[in-house]
């Protein structure tokens, strides 16, 4: 479930409304979700989900388990390797922030 969203500046832009459910088999949300793990830390997406939309998403992590996923969406134009590694290291850096402060909470 979408618990939260932020809209892009851009006129063209995907989104994702705060409520909604999306399948944990498809799109990096769900695979972080699923608590796979990769080298990088972050799971990327390429029109799996949507035609035309990529993502990139990290884990939250609190106790070893994944509780949560932090995710960049955009359209595939503008995502390309650079800005995958650019916005995976910013999801794996935010998601660590995050995993910090649900502990001490």
């Amino acid at each position: 479930m979408c618990l939260a969203a932020v809209e892009s500046m851009y006129e063209l832009r995907t989104s994702v409304p705060v409520g909604s459910l999306l399948p944990l088999g498809r799109g990096s949300g769900g695979k972080a979700l699923r608590g796979a793990s990769t080298e990088s830390g972050y799971f990327v997406s390429m029109a799996e989900r949507a035609p035309g939309v990529a993502s990139v998403s990290a884990p939250v992590m609190v106790g070893g388990t994944v509780v949560a996923a932090i995710s960049v969406s955009g359209p595939i134009e503008r995502m390309g390797m650079d800005a995958v590694r650019r916005m995976g290291e910013t999801v794996v850096r935010a998601a660590a922030k995050l995993s910090t402060w649900w502990t001490t909470v």
